[in-house]
């Protein structure tokens, strides 16, 4: 893979993962993509628009207004493939190992799978809980500040919960 369009290489930016990381430093230079996968780097220090899905494994197709669902998680697939780290989509409830992590996707409501405009994202810590970085925020509380148990099952108004995936850096 060429990372010349990379202002770091991939591998200092999955050494840079930390999911444990609890005081979120880049909160207004990241998104809710940087936070679900513990990436708390400034997007400009890595490439432009480095948190649109996509964007850190050099998409050919990257997501330009409107976008389909397929290519957000074709984007997100490719991101992680990049980066090393397996994948699979399982259900929010389902039980993983130490040395994973889970993510819910979620779209807009309003939008059809072939009309999207944005995305959000949702992490599982240790604690059970699932948070996101909502605007600057770091938050396990959802639209009706209701903790966060199961992704399918919480308000993230305007979104609606789509998939959930375990990710696990490569050895």
């Amino acid at each position: 893979m060429n990372e010349s369009y990379l202002k770091m290489s991939l591998d200092d930016i999955r050494n840079s993962i930390d999911l444990e990381k609890d005081n979120w430093l880049n909160r207004y230079t990241t998104n809710c993509y940087s936070y679900a996968l513990g990436l708390d780097i400034p997007s400009s220090k890595i490439c432009e628009y480095a948190y649109d899905p996509g964007s850190i494994g050099n998409s050919k197709h990257p997501l330009l207004i409107p976008f389909s669902y397929n290519e957000l998680i074709d984007n997100i697939i490719l991101d992680l493939n990049a980066l090393r780290i397996d994948h699979s989509f399982i259900n929010p409830e389902d039980n993983i190992d130490e040395d994973e992590w889970k993510i819910a996707i979620y779209i807009p409501k309003i939008y059809s799978l072939n009309n999207l405009d944005d995305f959000h994202f949702t992490r599982e810590k240790k604690d059970g809980l699932w948070y996101h970085k909502n605007g600057f925020n770091i938050s396990n509380l959802d639209y009706y500040d209701q903790v966060i148990r199961n992704p399918e099952n919480c308000c993230m108004e305007p979104y609606l919960y789509t998939e959930c995936m375990k990710l696990k850096l490569k050895k």
